[in-house]
């Protein structure tokens, strides 16, 4: 996993239709708890459907199974910024958070 916990791999499903709300497709599929997340989709899968990742706009463009352009929009959620202190950083980054830090010069 990204938090570098290690997550052991249940069964998988060959040629699992998903439906992906613009399109059916169908995936290798590989079943594990990935807590918030209902599904992860590999390199594999963009790959073959020519994706290009838009991650500002939350989406990506590819091409689905029959040939045709598709567009998988992601929820926007609003994002907002938080100013704090240096010695507060330096506490979040001690117990392992993550932050983006911008110093004026």
């Amino acid at each position: 996993m990204t938090s570098g916990e290690l997550q052991s791999v249940g069964l998988n499903v060959d040629q699992c239709r998903i439906d992906l709300g613009v399109c059916l497709t169908k995936l290798k599929i590989y079943v594990t708890t990935l807590g918030t997340y209902d599904l992860v989709i590999g390199m594999d899968w963009l790959e073959a459907h020519q994706a290009w990742g838009d991650c500002y706009g939350k989406r990506i463009l590819g091409i689905s199974d029959e040939g045709e352009a598709i567009q998988v929009q992601g929820i926007k959620r609003k994002v907002s910024l938080r100013y704090i202190s240096a010695m507060k950083m330096k506490r979040c980054l001690r117990k392992g958070c993550q932050a983006y830090v911008i110093q004026e010069v």
